[in-house]
C-alpha cells in the first residue's frame, strides 16, 4: 500500500531529526568526558606537586628538629637559640620545596616535661588545575617531634674467634653466624638514618689465646709489643681497667714461655660510630686459638673505660662514669669453656681454667660497680660444657642479662634482642 506523500515527507524529516539529536548528545558526552579526563589528569599533577613539596618539607622540618633536640641536650643554648637554629636549619635545607610551596608559619615547641622539641609548619601548594573546581590550594601542614633527653650508648663487644670457631652447627660455620649476628646489632644499633640527637659508638673486642690490638699495641705494652698482649705485667691489676702503666701495662709474647699468637686477622677497634668500619672487621675475622676469656673481658671494658682516653683516638674516648648522658654496655659472647692464660693451654689445665673463669667473673663485678650494664652470649651446642654458661650467667648478674644460643639463627636472634634492648633502654634512663 502506497502512503500518501505528506505521510513519507514526514518520515523522512523525523528520521533526519532523530539522526541529527544522536549526533547532538555524542559530541556532549564526548566533550564532557574530555574535560572530566583533563580535570583528573590535572589535579594529578597538582597532587603529585603538593606530594613532592611535602616530602622535601617533611625531610628539612626532621633535620631541624633534630638539631634543635641536640641543642637543648648541650645545655649551653638558650630557647631562643634553639628556635632559631631549628629555623636556620630548615631555611637551609627546605629551599628546593619552598619553590613549589609557600610556608606561612614555623613554630618549635619546647616541652621540658617530656623533654621533646616539636617543629610544627603550615604551607600550601596553590594548584594549577584543581582551580577550576574551586580548589585554589592544597594544605601541607607538617609536624616533626625529636626527644633530647637520649642517652648516648658506648658498647664493649667481645667476640670469641677461637679455634672451635671454625666448626659447625647444622651445616652452618659457628664464626660465620657470629659475623652474620654482629652485622644485626650494628644495623640495628646504628641505623642507615642516623641515630638523631643520640651519639652510639660500638668498638670490637676480639680474642683467643690473646688480643691483637695492632697499632696500639706498643704503647700498652711499654714498646715490647706491636701486636699482641696478653695479662698484666703484675697481676693485681689483671681485674681492673686502669691505665697501662708501669706495671699495669701488658705482657707481650716476648714476655711468655710458649705462648700461643693472638688473632692474625681480628684486630681491636677503638668505640666508633663508622658501620662500614666495623663490618669490615669483622668480615675479615679467622678463627684462632684457644680461650682466654677474661682477656676479652678485659679490653672490651678497656673500650668503654675513661681511664683510657690517652691512648684512644679522639673521636673513640670514652665518657666518664659520672656522665648520666651515656650508657655503657659490655657485651660478652664466646663458644665455649674459658681455660687459657699466659697464652696457654697446657697442663695443669684445671688451674689454668679456673684463674680464666675466676678473673673473668672479678671483672665483671668490678664493671657492674661502675654502673656497666652487662650483656652475655653462650653459643653453647647440646653436649658442650655446662660450665662455658656458667661463667656467662655470673658475668651478667641480676641486672644484666644472659643468652643461651644453640644454634646460628638463635645467636642471631640473642643479638637482636640485645640490640633492640640498648636501644629501648637508652630511652627510658
Amino acid at each position: 500500500m502506497r502512503l500518501h506523500p505528506k505521510f513519507s515527507e514526514l518520515g523522512g524529516d523525523l528520521s533526519t531529526a532523530v539522526a541529527r539529536d544522536e549526533r547532538g548528545s555524542i559530541g556532549m558526552m564526548f566533550a564532557l568526558t574530555m574535560f572530566g579526563t583533563m580535570m583528573a589528569v590535572g589535579c594529578a599533577f597538582d597532587l603529585g606537586r603538593a606530594m613532592q613539596a611535602k616530602q622535601g618539607l617533611a625531610a628539612a622540618l626532621d633535620t631541624a628538629t633534630i638539631a634543635a633536640a641536640k641543642g637543648m641536650k648541650d645545655g649551653s643554648s638558650t630557647e631562643d637559640d634553639v628556635q632559631t637554629l631549628a629555623k636556620t636549619f630548615f631555611d637551609t635545607n627546605a629551599s628546593a620545596a619552598k619553590g613549589i610551596a609557600k610556608v606561612t608559619s614555623f613554630k618549635v615547641n619546647i616541652n621540658k616535661s617530656n623533654n621533646t622539641v616539636t617543629s610544627t609548619i603550615e604551607s600550601h601548594v596553590p594548584t594549577a588545575f584543581a582551580r577550576i573546581a574551586g580548589i585554589d590550594k592544597i594544605d601541607l601542614p607538617v609536624s616533626s617531634t625529636a626527644m633530647y633527653n637520649q642517652q648516648d650508648i658506648e658498647v664493649g663487644l667481645q667476640l670469641d674467634v677461637t679455634g672451635s670457631m671454625s666448626s659447625s652447627i647444622k651445616g652452618r660455620q659457628k664464626l660465620a653466624s657470629l659475623k652474620e649476628a654482629s652485622n644485626d646489632l650494628f644495623d640495628i644499633l646504628l641505623p642507615d638514618g642516623g641515630t638523631g640527637t643520640t651519639k652510639v659508638r660500638i668498638g670490637l673486642a676480639p680474642f683467643d689465646a690473646g688480643v691483637n690490638l695492632g697499632s696500639y699495641a706498643s704503647a700498652v705494652s711499654g714498646g715490647s709489643s706491636t701486636s699482641c698482649v696478653y695479662e698484666r705485667k703484675s697481676a693485681s691489676y689483671d681485674t681492673t681497667d686502669d691505665a697501662p702503666i708501669g706495671f699495669a701495662s701488658f705482657k707481650s709474647k716476648a714476655d711468655l714461655s710458649g705462648a700461643q699468637n693472638c688473632p692474625t686477622n681480628a684486630k681491636l677497634v677503638p668505640l666508633t660510630d663508622k658501620k662500614a668500619t666495623l663490618k669490615a672487621a669483622v668480615a675479615t675475622m679467622t678463627p684462632g686459638a684457644s680461650t682466654a676469656g677474661h682477656l676479652g673481658t678485659t679490653w672490651a671494658w678497656n673500650l668503654i673505660s675513661p681511664k683510657w682516653t690517652s691512648i684512644w683516638p679522639s673521636a673513640s674516648k670514652p665518657a666518664d662514669y659520672s656522665d648520666k648522658g651515656t650508657m655503657k654496655v659490655v657485651v660478652l659472647m664466646t663458644d665455649g669453656l674459658y681455660n687459657t692464660v699466659g697464652g696457654k693451654l697446657s697442663s695443669p689445665r684445671s688451674i689454668n681454667e679456673l684463674l680464666s673463669q675466676q678473673k673473668a667473673k672479678t671483672l665483671c663485678s668490678n664493671m657492674r660497680d661502675q654502673h656497666i650494664k652487662i650483656y652475655a652470649v653462650g653459643f653453647i651446642a647440646v653436649g658442650d660444657d655446662p660450665a662455658a654458661a656458667d661463667t656467662l650467667k655470673d658475668c651478667a648478674g641480676t641486672n644484666g642479662s644472659f643468652y643461651k644460643a644453640e644454634n646460628g639463627d638463635e645467636l642471631k636472634a640473642a643479638f637482636k634482642a640485645i640490640a633492640q634492648d640498648i636501644s629501648r633502654l637508652r630511652l627510658t634512663n
